[in-house]
């Protein structure tokens, strides 16, 4: 045997750098400050470390369903140097923020349009085996991006 590799892991960074990368090319250049990141697991922390390398970040607000691990998970992004906090909601953590990312596995969605604001760039991972990605959230997305559009 020459290696053995977590595939896992390996995943985690590969969807960090292409979130990276969209959101280098495609979020609003020069404002970009504050990210707010919906979940607190390994995909969430990867996604922190790929974008902070990408964006000039003054804040970062978290929220999990969890709120320990949502706190934990903030303690991890001041310990990287950052500021950050807990958010109390769904919406609060969608609140003034440039680049949003979800990183979960609901089968619901939870982001409503209201929540979002024209300019701001969206990183959505998880939930994204065809069981799970229902043509619900598909039009839900559709009507917020048409809206935010005009």
């Amino acid at each position: 045997m020459l290696a053995v590799i977590e595939a896992d892991r390996l995943g985690q960074l590969r969807t960090g750098a292409a979130s990276a990368v969209a959101t280098k090319y495609m979020a609003r250049r020069g404002g970009s400050s504050v990210l707010g990141i919906v979940g607190a697991g390994t995909q969430a922390r990867a996604q922190f470390e790929a974008l902070s390398r990408v964006l000039n970040l003054k804040l970062v607000k978290v929220f999990s369903r969890t709120r320990g691990h949502a706190e934990e998970f903030a303690r991890f992004i001041m310990s990287r140097g950052f500021d950050a906090v807990v958010a109390s909601d769904y919406e609060e953590v969608c609140r003034d923020v440039d680049v949003l990312v979800t990183a979960t596995n609901s089968r619901d969605p939870f982001i409503r349009g209201s929540y979002l604001r024209p300019g701001m760039h969206i990183n959505a991972i998880g939930s994204n085996w065809a069981n799970r990605l229902s043509w619900r959230l598909m039009r839900c997305l559709g009507q917020t991006l048409l809206r935010l559009m005009t």
